[in-house]
């Protein structure tokens, strides 16, 4: 069989092959020789029309349909995310804020996009840094507080050990000579070493989650 006979490709390539006249490829029924020894499998797309060029036995059958969408194909849909791996996803980040998306992907053997499909559309998480404050106090440091300014609040209303007369607007009035025996002050330890970047405390949370925090710190600074 020659394949004079047949259209000739404009160019041809192990992957695609483009013909000058599709209407010679209309008939779907059609088996049609492109050239010896081309075989392909793949779409060759193009803006007016798609042609699928397939070998079939020592022949070429060409396809063409005008959607550009994805057709239904044999194999199994994509099950990377089902319940089990979203709740092991949702537990790791649960164990760890600071997990990133590749060490999921790593630990539960699945692309990378789908756990960023889970993280993000299936449970709204999203990055955030965490917030500085002056200062991160435990319970009790809390509490001792309290009770300090609760007994020295007391010993103020209750006269303190001796009062003295101040005039303050043009009115004589007594207040406690315990509050000028009072210093407050504060100290602050800043660190030599370079504090931790913000975005590496960047954390997970829900939308409903509270926003997680972090002491202040300056660096190449001593104490104050």
């Amino acid at each position: 069989m020659s394949t004079n006979l047949y259209p000739r490709p404009l160019t041809s390539s192990p992957l695609q092959v483009r013909i000058s006249n599709h209407y010679d490829f209309q008939d779907l029924a059609g088996v049609v020789a492109v050239t010896q020894g081309y075989s392909t499998t793949e779409p060759f797309i193009d803006a007016k029309y798609d042609l699928h060029i397939q070998k079939i036995g020592s022949s070429y059958k060409a396809f063409i349909r005008t959607s550009l969408q994805d057709e239904p194909r044999a194999g199994l849909p994509n099950t990377a995310n089902n319940d089990w791996n979203t709740a092991r996803v949702d537990e790791l980040i649960k164990v760890d804020r600071r997990v990133k998306l590749k060490e999921i992907s790593l630990k539960l053997d699945i692309s990378k996009t789908n756990v960023y499909e889970i993280v993000h559309d299936k449970f709204g998480y999203r990055k955030v840094s965490a917030r500085w404050v002056p200062k991160m106090l435990s319970d009790e440091h809390k509490r001792l507080r309290v009770e300090i300014s609760q007994i020295l609040l007391h010993r103020c209303q209750q006269g303190g050990d001796e009062t003295v007369d101040v005039k303050p607007g043009g009115d004589h009035r007594a207040r406690s000579k315990l509050l000028e025996h009072l210093i407050t002050g504060d100290e602050t330890w800043l660190h030599l070493s370079t504090p931790e970047a913000k975005r590496y405390s960047m954390t997970w949370k829900h939308l409903s989650s509270l926003l997680s925090q972090k002491s202040s710190k300056s660096s190449n600074r001593q104490q104050k």
